[in-house]
């Protein structure tokens, strides 16, 4: 999917993870979009390098580094059940790096640590982490003569550990098929739609009472929606589990895995199909040594029917804003709003999200904030159809401070309410 402008890389981490058994990180918490507070004179030569006059509002240098506040709320609602709310708060630090060759190419390398703590819903910590992002960035001349601003992937390595005494070790790879667009320059009121493949490798490392569980898994989604995704799970003692799920264009897929459990086996699903003037989904489940079990689940897609798209993704320039208040020290100056819509359905684990993520790009800092809100619902979907489990993400990543390596030498560190305008 391609669930990010930054955020976007983090929701589809997170999916792939969650969804193998591996640790969920919060969703946007990889978000390393730089921002830079420069004079007009660095624009310019930002520009001019890359053989194009256009404005761009995200020059950076090497050395460059921006510090970011973190927040997200995270709301789960059970049916018939309360409501309930965990929380993240942190800070991200992005330091502007070198060049570095990722996926054959020589790129941008973004770093940002993010540090991390979640409470539960008295407020009360119930674990911290830090993770670390490397992001493959640059700034691609058009034939029209603009500028596209590009990601290849990322690289990411986290720590992490619970008020149980349970902890963990992460790293990751994603890799695009191609340039992923963050922003279009020069920046105007338009839709730029973009569907892209992606796969991302995973090693997350568990460990609980002294027991160490590695997965090691792998998640590889096509531009149409369909993927495949792998998970190899050892832990000393037991016998290694593995399991590979599909999804097919049409709205079809499978899941086998070699667990003893209640779905242990293989269990495929079907396209929704009309039955009767309804639409329901043909689940068949076989586990080891015995007969395949056949189930006609009520069709629980979003609109019902065939499938039209798997995955969505909308990028869209809405102009001239003001920056909202919610983006702390950050709101109130002028800036471009970019909108980019998301939605995924995932056949095989039940869900279906909505995503939409709003970043505030202002002309020679580049995105001071981002308002990030996402919506998950996991459904029944081996018997009932039903909705299950109800979700809301509600993320907010904005710039605090700056330190530019053009003032580093004078020993000075502007805090976001000074600007070089």
């Amino acid at each position: 999917m391609k669930l990010t402008s930054t955020a976007m890389f983090a929701i589809a981490s997170s999916l792939a993870l969650s969804a193998c058994g591996g640790t969920t990180l919060p969703a946007g918490s990889a978000a390393g979009n730089p921002a830079s507070l420069d004079a007009s004179a660095r624009r310019g030569a930002a520009s001019s390098a890359h053989g194009s006059s256009v404005s761009n509002p995200y020059p950076f240098a090497q050395g460059d580094s921006f510090v970011y506040a973190y927040s997200l709320t995270h709301s789960t609602k059970p049916p018939g059940k309360p409501l309930n709310k965990d929380y993240t708060t942190g800070t991200i630090t992005t330091t502007i790096g070198g060049t570095q060759t990722f996926d054959g190419k020589q790129l941008t390398d973004v770093n940002s640590v993010f540090d991390y703590t979640n409470t539960n819903s008295t407020h009360n910590s119930t674990g911290t982490g830090t993770l670390t992002t490397d992001e493959y960035e640059t700034f691609a001349a058009t034939k029209s003569g603009g500028l596209d601003y590009e990601t290849f992937g990322d690289t990411t390595s986290g720590t992490s550990s619970d008020t149980d005494g349970n902890s963990s070790v992460t790293s990751s790879t994603l890799t695009y098929g191609g340039p992923f667009l963050i922003d279009v320059l020069p920046e105007t009121k338009s839709i730029f739609k973009e569907e892209i493949g992606y796969t991302r490798t995973a090693d997350d490392k568990t460990t609980k009472k002294g027991v160490t569980t590695d997965d090691q898994s792998s998640f590889t989604q096509n531009a149409d929606g369909s993927y495949t995704r792998s998970i190899t799970r050892t832990t000393p003692g037991k016998a290694t589990y593995q399991e590979t799920d599909t999804q097919n264009v049409g709205g079809s897929g499978e899941d086998t895995n070699n667990g003893t459990g209640a779905t242990g086996g293989t269990t495929t699903f079907s396209a929704p199909a009309e039955t009767g003037g309804k639409y329901f989904i043909t689940v068949v489940y076989t586990a080891p040594s015995e007969p395949p079990t056949t189930t006609q689940v009520p069709d629980w897609f979003p609109g019902n029917g065939p499938v039209h798209h798997l995955v969505t993704d909308e990028k869209r320039d809405l102009g001239s804003v003001t920056v909202p208040t919610k983006c702390g020290a950050s709101a109130g100056q002028a800036g471009t709003e970019l909108r980019e819509t998301v939605t995924a359905l995932d056949v095989v684990n039940g869900t279906y999200n909505f995503d939409y993520i709003d970043s505030f790009v202002v002309s020679g800092e580049g995105t001071v904030c981002i308002d990030h809100q996402r919506l998950l619902d996991t459904y029944d979907n081996l018997v009932t159809g039903d909705l299950v489990k109800a979700e809301h993400f509600n993320e907010t990543t904005s710039l605090t401070s700056e330190s530019l390596s053009a003032l580093r030498s004078k020993h000075v560190i502007l805090g976001f309410g000074a600007t070089l305008h």
